[in-house]
């Protein structure tokens, strides 16, 4: 009897002891997450289909669209992030191992390397050197999930290219010299040079592309086109951004920026310094990453663009004029394009909405007079066609088609709003605590109960929102999950 009863209670104990450890998994689970970065998951988004998911990439973690995170590339060694245009797949290179990765953030193993890998911009191919079973440079095909050996052996993949549809790729070959070689026919290809240059970009028909040859402590930048190579400039270390079909291109050191563009004989100096980014109707993409010296814009021409630099912003029209300085750029401006115009959204020196409009050459500038009020702050959508933007007493309003609509009657002192593209909202503190609203005004919720600063100046968020909590919690909100990025 003493036995039977020594022999449940020791069931009892296991059974005890196997829900404990049933409860730490399922708490594993549930609890929050914490990176290597001292970033930790305090809110999660729910989980919902999305066609397509955009991805976006912050301290080595991985946010898709659908509200899922990926933590496995976190690593004390520099990771490359190598993203297509609309941002929905990416290239990544992760302690000397190759990675695909789309919205679903199930990354595909591609192969162990010493390079990194790029993506196309527009079709979800990645250039990389397969030193697995393959041995040789390859193509991947994301989409049908297969290698295409593009080479007998290894290509130089720094000095390479590949174009944003993924048919053609540009690289130096020992025994060829610089070639241009369509990926569906391996065995078709152009010589550029039998000089050792490196590809900086290839229009998506191969027949343009900018090359960089570094010779004599020189560095040399070429425009090819109708099969000649063009010098543009010679100087120091340049870096590039080039508009996709190869026509365009500013090439910038620390001393001066030079534009070109085929039509041109050589370059022009456009600027004595060099430009920190370049807006236009879509903003250029780094070949792999953020800071990649190479960038990359789907746009037909850069001209009616705005270029940023340390000192000012200048509104870019053609070569043969200087660019024009628009005073008192700030960070809360923001601009709009639309078929070679560029608008400039602002508040003047006594806080009311004013646009510039930049055209041909010309800078028209103006109030918003269906705005008859002082803004304290605000935020703008889809190219300027809306402004959300705060009154003298707080209010919240949104400017649309001429007319203005109350959406939130007197929020917190913290004027300080954000409209977060992704999610269609805008973003704002009341009582200590962030809300969000649509554009019906009874469409507003509670978003997070620990609020009262939106902070607008960190940039590695891009147009994520960020926010913080008695000057000592700090946030982020990435496609609906809330991480804790410092306190």
């Amino acid at each position: 009897m003493k036995k039977k009863i020594r022999y449940f209670v020791l069931i009892f104990f296991i059974l005890i002891i196997l829900c404990a450890v049933l409860a730490v998994k399922d708490a594993r689970k549930k609890k929050i997450v914490s990176s290597q970065k001292n970033i930790t998951v305090v809110q999660k988004a729910e989980h919902v289909d999305v066609d397509n998911p955009r991805i976006f990439e912050m301290d080595d973690i991985l946010y898709s669209e659908n509200g899922d995170i990926c933590m496995d590339f976190q690593s004390p060694e520099y990771n490359y992030y190598s993203t297509n245009f609309d941002g929905t797949a990416m290239a990544v290179t992760s302690e000397k191992k190759l990675y695909y990765v789309d919205g679903k953030l199930e990354p595909v193993y591609l192969s162990e390397s010493k390079t990194r890998a790029i993506i196309s911009k527009k079709a979800n191919f990645v250039l990389y050197n397969d030193m697995d079973e393959l041995q040789c440079g390859c193509v991947y095909d994301g989409s049908a999930g297969r290698k295409i050996p593009i080479h007998s052996r290894n290509i130089p993949l720094y000095d390479s290219a590949i174009s944003s549809n993924g048919r053609y790729i540009a690289f130096f070959d020992k025994e060829q010299g610089a070639v241009i070689k369509d990926v569906q026919d391996t065995d078709s290809y152009t010589i550029v040079s039998k000089k050792k240059l490196k590809a900086v970009h290839i229009s998506p028909d191969g027949e343009r592309g900018f090359f960089e040859l570094y010779d004599d402590q020189t560095h040399f930048v070429f425009s090819y086109h109708d099969g000649e190579l063009i010098e543009v400039t010679r100087g120091g270390y340049f870096d590039y951004i080039v508009n996709d079909e190869c026509t365009e291109c500013f090439v910038y050191d620390n001393d001066a920026t030079y534009y070109y563009d085929i039509h041109m004989e050589t370059g022009k100096k456009i600027l004595d310094e060099d430009i920190f980014t370049v807006h236009c109707a879509n903003d250029p993409v780094g070949i792999d990453g953020k800071y990649s010296g190479i960038k990359i814009a789907d746009v037909e021409s850069f001209r009616g663009c705005i270029l940023d630099t340390i000192q000012s912003a200048y509104y870019f029209y053609s070569p043969y004029k200087n660019p024009l300085e628009l005073g008192g750029f700030g960070t809360y401006d923001h601009l709009g394009f639309d078929n070679g115009v560029a608008q400039r959204l602002y508040r003047d020196v006594e806080d009311y909405l004013c646009i510039d409009t930049m055209e041909d050459g010309c800078v028209t500038s103006s109030r918003l007079e269906d705005i008859d009020t002082i803004v304290r702050t605000f935020d703008v959508a889809d190219n300027l066609s809306k402004i959300y933007y705060v009154d003298r007493d707080c209010n919240i309003w949104l400017y649309e088609n001429g007319e203005s609509k109350l959406l939130y009657d007197r929020s917190g002192y913290c004027t300080y709003i954000h409209y977060d593209r992704f999610s269609g909202r805008l973003f704002f503190i009341d009582n200590d605590s962030l809300y969000s609203v649509g554009e019906d005004p009874e469409d507003c919720r509670l978003e997070y109960s620990e609020a009262d600063y939106i902070s607008s100046y960190y940039y590695d968020y891009e147009d994520f929102l960020v926010f913080s909590y008695n000057m000592q919690k700090r946030y982020a909100r990435i496609f609906g999950n809330i991480m804790l990025i410092g306190s």
